[in-house]
């Protein structure tokens, strides 16, 4: 049966919280910036610039969602959600919708990654929407991040990442959105992979800049019956500084755009 699938936009961005800004790690940004009194309105702005149906957020302080909260409001976003981390952190991921969808309830997915019976605090906030006779599944996550070369077996955001295949691998009208904290063709990504979900980003465009050495960490990962159009995405070059005047997170939002493949 033939399925129509109106053209619906989605976003992911890590906005940077604010507790984990220190000058030693953006020594190039103009330190003024990146004080919240200056950088939080411009970064409001920005989140709202990006007009996407759906936006999913990583690090969001709680003080920040509220506010992006009654700005989403006065731009037409009813539904938002925030998923603390835990474990003593004080962000999480935040995910709006539009009101010209209908988002029929969300799900906290709270990782059971920990080592020595500890959790990360990670986890992923799952939203779930309504267009047409479609129930998507849109997935908002922050995986945590493992050193190079480290063992699979001992790398915390693989395991995370297989628990959340295990819950919404095999559904044809998932997308997941996030900060991976991984570089494409790595076994992270590769999971997503052997589970049949692409990159609507393909391609290597850098979204993190990290002392010259442009990365690739964000994704938006989507099954082959939701047909993808890769939005262009701010350039991140090795001289490009981040967070700037322009780009107030060290992260550049990603946008995509989505129907069902014929």
């Amino acid at each position: 049966m033939d399925i129509v699938f109106p053209d619906i936009t989605i976003a992911s961005y890590n906005v940077l919280a604010d507790t984990y800004i220190r000058k030693e790690y953006y020594q190039e940004s103009a330190w003024p910036l990146l004080d919240p009194a200056i950088r939080i309105p411009s970064l409001i702005d920005r989140v709202f610039s990006l007009d996407t149906d759906v936006l999913c957020l990583q690090e969001v302080e709680y003080d920040l969602f509220r506010r992006l909260e009654v700005r989403g409001r006065a731009c037409g976003y009813e539904f938002a959600r925030w998923m603390h981390k835990g474990m003593g952190k004080p962000d999480g991921v935040a995910t709006f919708v539009r009101d010209t969808l209908k988002a029929a309830t969300s799900m906290n997915i709270e990782f059971t990654d920990g080592r020595g019976g500890k959790r990360s605090g990670h986890g992923a906030l799952l939203t779930f929407l309504h267009k047409g006779p479609v129930v998507l599944n849109v997935v908002n996550t922050h995986f945590k991040w493992d050193p190079d070369g480290a063992p699979v077996e001992d790398c915390v955001g693989i395991a995370q990442a297989r628990q959340l295949l295990n819950i919404v691998g095999h559904n044809v009208f998932a997308v997941i959105c996030g900060d991976f904290n991984a570089q494409p063709g790595g076994p992270l990504l590769s999971a997503f992979a052997d589970h049949g979900f692409r990159d609507a980003h393909p391609g290597l465009p850098p979204t993190f800049n990290l002392r010259g050495v442009p990365q690739k960490l964000d994704y938006i990962l989507h099954r082959p019956v939701l047909k993808a159009y890769a939005l262009p995405t701010p350039d991140v070059a090795p001289e490009t500084i981040l967070p700037s005047r322009q780009e107030p997170s060290d992260h550049v939002p990603i946008v995509a755009a989505f129907t069902v493949a014929k």
